[in-house]
Order: structure tokens, then C-alpha cells, then sequence
């Protein structure tokens, strides 16, 4: 039973970190400059560095939220 409570567990820790990327991804996506460089067919390279540092930072909060540092 134990086995079982700690899978489960665990299952809610995916769901619970996937709604907040998803809710974080959700409001970047609504701000003005996002969406016109999102929008964009070409890009300055400091728009294609902020979109890598926006990647960058959800994989890194993926990291650290899971507790592996």
C-alpha cells in the first residue's frame, strides 16, 4: 500500500510542475513583445537570444524545482 501512495505521489509532483510551466508559459505568451517576436519571420539576434534565454530559464527552473542541484 505504501508502494503505491509513493507512486502516487510522485505522479502529482509531475502534474503540479507541469501546471506551473504551463501557467508561466501561459502568461509570458500574453505579453506584447513576446508575441510580436514570437510573430516575427525575422529576427534581430538579440530577439533569437532572448527566445533561447526563455527556453534556457524553463529548463532550468524544470532543474531546480525537481530538487536535483
Amino acid at each position: 500500500m505504501l508502494f503505491y501512495n509513493d507512486q502516487f505521489l510522485m505522479l502529482l509532483a509531475v502534474f503540479e510542475r507541469a501546471a506551473l510551466l504551463l501557467m508561466a508559459l501561459f502568461w509570458l505568451t500574453r505579453t506584447h513583445l513576446i508575441q510580436t517576436i514570437v510573430q516575427k519571420t525575422q529576427r534581430h539576434p538579440m530577439e533569437t537570444a532572448l527566445i533561447a534565454a526563455l527556453f534556457v530559464l524553463f529548463a532550468l527552473f524544470q532543474h531546480l524545482y525537481r530538487g536535483e542541484c
